[in-house]
């Protein structure tokens, strides 16, 4: 990439966290086997992993993101509307992660609504 250029990764499959922790470290840096090592590494005894659809497709939850960052000496910040975001300090930011709710309804049964998190650098 050249300088002034922004690395994306598309939405793909149920992926999402493995796309929006490469957004925002700008370069490809977990994949979908990274974050499976993190799920069996924080679940180690668990048949069927809690932090990731029981399918193995994906949907790692926030765990996942959290352990992920702090492999690369991040952290991640739950912020949501009752923190104002004047307390940011932006120059520890490295990025926001924001889970937007989507409502998915199948038949009678939908899903809940998702909150936002912000990733930041740590204050080492």
């Amino acid at each position: 990439m050249s300088e002034g250029d922004v690395f994306h990764e598309k939405q793909r499959l149920e992926l999402c966290a493995i796309h929006a922790l490469n957004n925002v470290l700008q370069e490809r840096v977990f994949t979908k086997e990274t974050a499976d090592d993190i799920c069996k590494r924080l679940a180690p005894q668990c048949v069927v992993n809690p932090h990731r659809s029981m399918l193995g497709t994906g949907n790692y939850d926030v765990n996942v993101i959290m352990a992920a960052l702090q492999s690369r000496e991040l952290a991640a910040v739950w912020w949501d509307k009752r923190r104002s975001v004047q307390s940011l300090c932006m120059s520890k930011v490295q990025g926001f992660i924001l889970n937007v709710p989507s409502r998915v309804s199948l038949g009678i049964v939908v899903s809940p609504t998702p909150t936002a998190a912000l990733a930041r650098g740590s204050a080492s």
